[in-house]
């Protein structure tokens, strides 16, 4: 996921202003206030480069920096939003690194290795920043904070070779990575349509890792489903 982020005027930043012990505790006795955000709470789903009806695109912001996970903190109130593309068509991989199962595997995700997918990335930033024209975002954004410039109309000149050179520094990953256990036919594929791992008995796997693509959005419901009919599945076997 890519941000573009704003200064902003006449407002606050969730994370910089309103994570107070007074807040801290509104939110024990109440359950409700600035503690009980996820900080993420804006968000869309659109069609940024064929205009179909389905998306290619999932919009993520909120009233603070949501910025490569929090390595970067601005020193100023902000507002983000992040362009993340749906059906990505590099793949990385993952690999073991020795026979010890302690050792982290090694992990590439080559990301942006397939040209589309930073082309997909461009055009929704270009959504993004038009959304930012409208009420009632105009009249709380100032100027950019990234990409970084005094001209608030910066953003708008931007061509598609600088907007990927943003896109190449400032993305990371959006925490929904899918297929490193792959289920299909095919040689590269791991486990079967009963989640059951090729060439090992008595093995399944029942999470993400078994999609072969990415779900068109957040992972946590599809995995909940495939954790039903993985229990489904189990449950019919024999002893």
């Amino acid at each position: 996921m890519a941000p573009v982020v704003w200064e902003t005027r006449n407002s606050t930043d969730i994370v910089r202003d309103l994570l107070t012990p007074d807040n801290l505790e509104r939110w024990r006795a109440h359950g409700d206030g600035p503690f009980a955000s996820n900080y993420g709470e804006v968000g869309a789903f659109l069609n940024v480069t064929d205009g179909q009806s389905s998306p290619d695109v999932q919009l993520v912001g909120g009233p603070t920096a949501l910025i490569l996970s929090g390595e970067e903190e601005p020193d100023r109130p902000v507002f983000t939003m992040n362009c993340v593309p749906l059906h990505p068509q590099t793949r990385g991989t993952v690999r073991l690194a020795s026979a010890d199962p302690q050792t982290p595997p090694l992990i590439d995700p080559r990301y942006f290795d397939a040209p589309a997918d930073a082309s997909v990335m461009v055009a929704g930033l270009r959504a993004v920043m038009d959304i930012a024209h409208c009420t009632p975002f105009a009249e709380h954004l100032a100027r950019p904070y990234l990409p970084s410039s005094d001209d608030l109309d910066c953003l708008d000149r931007l061509g598609d070779a600088a907007l990927e050179e943003h896109v190449r520094r400032w993305s990371a990953t959006a925490y929904h990575p899918v297929g490193t256990c792959a289920m299909g036919t095919g040689h590269d594929s791991v486990v079967n349509s009963d989640l059951e791992v090729y060439g090992v008995e008595r093995l399944r796997v029942v999470d993400a890792s078994v999609m072969p693509t990415v779900t068109s959005g957040n992972t946590n419901a599809p995995t909940i489903m495939i954790a039903e009919k993985a229990a489904e599945l189990i449950g019919e076997r024999p002893r």
